[in-house]
């Protein structure tokens, strides 16, 4: 067992620094173990979510620092959240991407790290600090260091009949302990696909697309699948659609310009037209896979009424 007092000794050798130029490189390099190895990639995220956000006027990312070497960092990008009726807004840092060298990791550093990045905040008109990406073992850290939990997220699945067929298989590998290879190999054929991820990736969003616009049962109503947000247009749906005062994020224009320009990620769009936008639903998946599993995520999803709602994940299932 490490006592508090030896953690706290151990951090003392560290440096805390805010973001500069002279150091992105290694941030880049340090991000290898959070983000995947490919530094271009990297460093189109790290300028679309820190550099171009259109909340703050300056990125927000602060590095711990061991013999002048980056060891450690956090950032905290803005965010635009409203509450209440009629609705306050709130610019608000959120904080995400925190990760250590694992040579560095377990010497009380995070704790010492997000310190000083709440001390640089709290000089900031900042009235609130928000963290959606905290691990479960980060989260108690924070929890322990006075944070307030407004809940928890789950998240639903829906699986493919071929993905269960596949895991029920891989199982059954397992047990007779074929290498995972060949449990690889036998996915493929049975998916009648290539068994590498980006091929499957690439398959499954194709399919998406060539569907194009179809009318809907309701002979005025279009879906549509397309690969581009429509930020004026969804910006009008939501306002017209209004909320119920609850915390959400402020989705408009500016936001929508943004928020689907995320490098690590591809999106497709699905709108019902009925003849103006009445209803949309975003869908996410990485940009870059590993395996077989291949996954869409919905990240987004408005409309006026419940029947365009249920409609647009119908039509996508």
């Amino acid at each position: 067992m490490i006592s508090v007092d030896n953690l706290d000794n151990e951090s003392d050798k560290y440096e805390f620094v805010k973001d500069r130029p002279d150091i992105k490189q290694q941030i880049l390099d340090l991000q290898t173990y959070l983000w995947g190895q490919d530094l271009s990639l990297n460093a189109a995220y790290l300028a679309w979510k820190y550099e171009q956000n259109p909340y703050l006027e300056s990125s927000l990312i602060y590095a711990a620092m061991d013999s002048g070497k980056v060891v450690g960092m956090v950032g905290a990008y803005g965010a635009k959240w409203q509450v209440g009726i009629p609705p306050q807004s709130y610019i608000c840092p959120c904080f995400g991407d925190a990760v250590i060298h694992p040579d560095h990791r377990n010497q009380g550093l995070f704790r010492k790290m997000m310190a000083f990045a709440l001390d640089d905040l709290s000089k900031t008109d900042s009235k609130y600090v928000f963290d959606f990406s905290a691990r479960p073992e980060i989260a108690i850290v924070l929890m322990m260091n006075g944070w307030r939990s407004p809940g928890f997220l789950q998240t639903a699945h829906r699986t493919a009949v071929q993905g269960k067929i596949f895991r029920w298989l891989r199982d059954i590998l397992n047990l007779l302990h074929f290498p995972t290879s060949t449990a690889r190999r036998l996915s493929g054929f049975m998916r009648g696909r290539s068994s590498d991820g980006s091929g499957q990736q690439g398959r499954t969003l194709y399919q998406l697309e060539k569907k194009g616009t179809r009318p809907h049962n309701n002979s005025n109503s279009q879906i549509t699948v397309e690969r581009s947000p429509r930020p004026r247009a969804m910006a009008k749906l939501v306002e017209r659609i209004g909320d119920d005062g609850r915390i959400q994020h402020v989705k408009d224009e500016s936001y929508f310009m943004w928020r689907f320009q995320n490098p690590l990620s591809r999106y497709h769009f699905v709108f019902w037209d009925d003849p103006q936008l009445e209803g949309y639903l975003a869908l996410q998946t990485p940009y870059q896979t590993y395996g077989t599993k291949v996954s869409l995520n919905v990240v987004d999803w408005e409309a006026a009424i419940m029947q365009v709602l249920s409609g647009l994940f119908q039509a996508v299932i």
